[in-house]
């Protein structure tokens, strides 16, 4: 009897353990969690992404923004195939991420844009985990079936090929978080205002080579047009409330707009700060492009008048262009390296 007892005592104490197994906001798996959600995301139909490569009009994207914990003292390997990172929505369809090692992407400029100026890391670049390091925020982005995307709607992430880190994770409903702009993701960080300055460097940097190049190419000072297209990128640029995620055509995308269509202005002062707080790395160069880019325009319109155009007005504008270039050139290495 004694033994009946000390067995059923032994059941009921596994089966308790068994019940368990969801803890940590529903993660499946060992405890302590290894991998600790920060958000999951799905961006609604206001960005207009008809124009966004892989991208049909029946998808969007899901994105999935995580933390990987190192454990204490063991390295751990993790997956480098798509399907080492899938998400199952409402226990029918199963995505595999569509992130590619090296930081590029399968699909347009929206999303791979917005995913290099996050800083996260791609989920397939993980490679060796280190016992002992700190965590690492990680990204994974899906292309889902609209449909798929409903009230009540569940999904589980799952992470599998690592030694360690293999695990799932599960949401309900409105733990599904519905964004308008890629840039609401960054509501994860605990200053997401400053964190989405420093991220919208990289779509900065990128305007300013490409009006810099525009310039050049399209007859410069003397070409009225060119002048204007110019003007009005790099004055958004340095001033602009710019998402971090570039256009499906790989142009600018303002947050916020003014009557006259032109994005409202930051506070370079704050944008510099963000900067030196997140990626001091680029700082030098972010300040460039804040400062100098209404600078530039100023040479520049005192050139394109005959009046005002001298060789030192000339020069002056084309030793700001080549530090804007610069600027950008290191940014740009900075967000795709």
């Amino acid at each position: 009897m004694k033994k009946t007892l000390t067995f059923l005592l032994t059941l009921s104490m596994l089966l308790t353990l068994s019940a368990c197994g969801k803890a940590n906001g529903g993660q499946s798996g060992e405890t302590p969690a290894r991998v600790v959600s920060r958000g999951l995301f799905v961006l609604d139909d206001t960005l207009d992404l008809s124009g966004e490569d892989g991208l049909s009009d029946r998808e969007t994207y899901l994105i999935h923004v995580y933390d990987i914990l190192p454990d204490e003292t063991q390295n751990s390997e993790m997956g480098f195939a798509a399907s080492s990172y899938t998400i199952t929505l409402n226990g029918v369809n199963t995505y595999e991420t569509i992130t590619l090692r090296g930081g590029s992407s399968m699909s347009g400029a929206a999303i791979g844009s917005f995913v290099r100026a996050s800083r996260y890391t791609v989920d397939r670049d993980l490679g060796t985990i280190y016992g002992g390091d700190s965590p690492i925020r990680t990204i994974s982005v899906f292309r889902v079936n609209r449909n798929d995307i409903k009230e009540g709607a569940t999904a589980e992430f799952t992470i599998s090929g690592s030694d360690l880190h293999n695990s799932t994770l599960s949401f309900q409903g409105a733990e599904i978080q519905t964004i308008s702009t890629f840039d609401d993701v960054f509501a994860l960080e605990e200053d997401a205002q400053s964190y989405q300055l420093a991220a919208s460097m990289y779509a900065r940097a990128k305007a300013v080579k490409n009006a810099l190049v525009y310039f050049q190419r399209n007859g410069g000072v003397e070409d009225e047009v060119t002048m204007m297209v110019t003007t009005v990128s790099l004055l958004s640029a340095s001033n602009g409330e710019l998402s971090a995620a570039l256009t499906p055509d790989g142009g600018q995308r303002f947050l916020h707009q003014n009557t006259e269509g032109v994005a409202t202005e930051i506070d370079r002062a704050a944008a510099a700060a963000a900067v030196e707080k997140f990626f001091p790395e680029i700082a030098d160069q972010a300040k460039v492009i804040l400062e100098q880019g209404p600078v530039w325009v100023e040479q520049a319109s005192l050139c394109a008048d005959s009046a005002t155009w001298s060789e030192e007005n000339q020069m002056a504008a084309y030793n700001t262009a080549l530090a804007l270039s610069n600027a950008a050139d290191t940014i740009i290495g900075f967000f795709e390296g």
